[in-house]
């Protein structure tokens, strides 16, 4: 009777290490918090808790979006910068400061976000590509003016709006680099044209 309890013990331990969320290597990274304090320190973000672990004198310390304005660190497994910022989110139940992935910058904003709980277990960091959805756990949003579109309505709320604006040349450029704007990559280098036609000193990721 002993080893039996023993046995089922050991099986709630695996299965409760099975779930534990993945925690990322330790990078070193910029921490800017909501008073304007920047702090340099080791980091890893945990997209289960949604929440930042700092290395601060030989202890660990806890920052939530509540805390944070944005961090960044540089991720070499995707060999580039991986950028966060703290936004205000509202959901079916409560309204609150969550991190979110900025993708691409300028007027149109890309940012995602793990879709759930149980996707945020799913996200390996050893991913090649920060760009895309490779495990199909994120939820990704272009965010301006302070409002959430999801990618969903991109042709909605998106592609009308920056092709009344800009249509010549994004015609040009979508026949030019022979872009299919129907997939999630052809959308992506179609934000980052508009931006860049916005402001010529946006950054050109594609």
């Amino acid at each position: 009777m002993k080893n039996y309890f023993l046995i089922v013990a050991l099986l709630i331990a695996v299965v409760a290490q099975a779930k534990r969320p993945v925690m990322q290597t330790w990078y070193v990274g910029e921490i800017t918090l909501l008073n304007n304090e920047v702090l340099e320190r080791e980091l890893r973000y945990d997209a289960y808790t949604d929440l930042i672990q700092v290395k601060e004198n030989g202890t660990i310390k806890v920052y939530s979006a509540r805390q944070v304005s944005s961090f960044a660190f540089f991720d070499v497994y995707s060999n580039s910068k991986r950028q966060f910022v703290s936004l205000l989110y509202t959901t079916r139940f409560k309204k609150s400061r969550v991190f979110f992935e900025n993708i691409i910058s300028g007027e149109l904003n890309l940012i995602r976000k793990a879709r759930s709980a149980g996707a945020a277990r799913r996200i390996v960091e050893e991913t090649k590509d920060a760009w895309f959805d490779t495990h199909n756990v994120y939820d990704y949003y272009i965010y301006t003016d302070n409002q959430f579109i999801s990618t969903k309505q991109f042709f909605k709320e998106v592609y009308e709006r920056i092709m009344v604006e800009f249509k010549q040349p994004l015609d040009i450029f979508i026949k030019s680099r022979n872009i299919n704007i129907n997939t999630q990559f052809g959308q992506f280098v179609l934000i980052n044209q508009y931006n860049i036609l916005k402001n010529s000193a946006t950054v050109g990721y594609f």
